[in-house]
Order: structure tokens, then C-alpha cells, then sequence
């Protein structure tokens, strides 16, 4: 069967949506008890990789308009858990930071990611898995340019 065969079959673009729509219900769901969304835990998780991040560099990491993005730093810092920082060197920046509260949020939900992994990969081989996000990044880096 020839590619073209197969995305008539079942659409590629389709399949990664629905899974993504799923993982994102499912932690939802996982995390109401912190009353983080899904969207904003992708916030804090990408600080919690790397603290003082730009909003610009945010936006690159979750994917999402800069215009939201903005609006998201602006709730995340009303509840505390961000702060705005100029930068020192280029005042022209502003990094943003993790709060104490922030890091606590943080390390009260990722445990929690472990219980939706579990789920999501329940019957994948590592294999199968590793296969799956070299796809996953080939497709993303055919796209990322156009």
C-alpha cells in the first residue's frame, strides 16, 4: 500500500489531532485538583524546564500565539505563580520566572503526569514508541518551514 492509500485510509493529520485532543481531556481531568488547566500547566512546565524564558521563547516552546500567550502570563501572574523580570542585560526583555508558589503548583502536578503517561502507553512497546515520535518529529520538521 502506497502512502497516499493510506492517509485516504485514515487521516494522519486526524489521528494526531484526536490523540491530542484525548491526552489533553485526560490530563485535565488529572490536574482539575490544582486548578491548573492543561494549558496553563504547559506554561508552567516549560518554565519549570527553563526558568526566565522570554515570552517570545514560550510562545516557540507551547506553540501558541503571542497575543495569548500574553494573556496567559498576565493569569499566571495574577495567581502568583509567574513573575514579569527585565532583563539586566538587554532591557528590552522580560524573562519570566516561577514563583515559589509557582514551583510548588509544579511539583504537586507532576506526579500526576506520570498517571496519564501510564494510561496513554498502556500496550506500546519502547519500540513502538520510539518509532512513533522519530514520525512524530519528521513530520513536524517537513512542516516547521513552510
Amino acid at each position: 500500500m502506497n502512502k497516499r492509500d493510506l492517509l485516504a485510509r485514515k487521516s494522519t493529520s486526524s489521528l494526531l489531532r484526536e490523540a491530542y485532543r484525548q491526552l489533553y481531556r485526560v490530563l485535565q481531568a488529572e490536574i482539575a485538583f490544582s486548578g491548573i488547566s492543561a494549558s496553563q500547566w504547559s506554561f508552567l512546565r516549560a518554565l519549570w524546564e527553563q526558568d526566565g524564558l522570554t515570552q517570545t521563547e514560550i510562545t516557540e516552546r507551547v506553540s501558541i500565539e503571542k497575543a495569548a500567550a500574553a494573556e496567559m502570563i498576565d493569569t499566571l501572574e495574577g495567581a502568583g505563580l509567574v513573575r514579569r523580570v527585565r532583563n539586566t542585560a538587554d532591557r528590552r526583555r522580560i524573562n519570566i520566572h516561577l514563583t515559589a508558589k509557582g514551583k510548588r503548583v509544579v511539583q504537586e502536578i507532576r506526579p500526576h503526569l506520570d498517571v496519564v503517561l501510564d494510561k496513554a502507553l498502556r500496550g506500546i512497546s519502547n519500540e513502538a514508541l520510539a518509532q512513533a515520535e522519530t514520525t512524530i518529529e519528521t513530520i513536524i520538521a517537513n512542516l516547521k518551514d513552510e
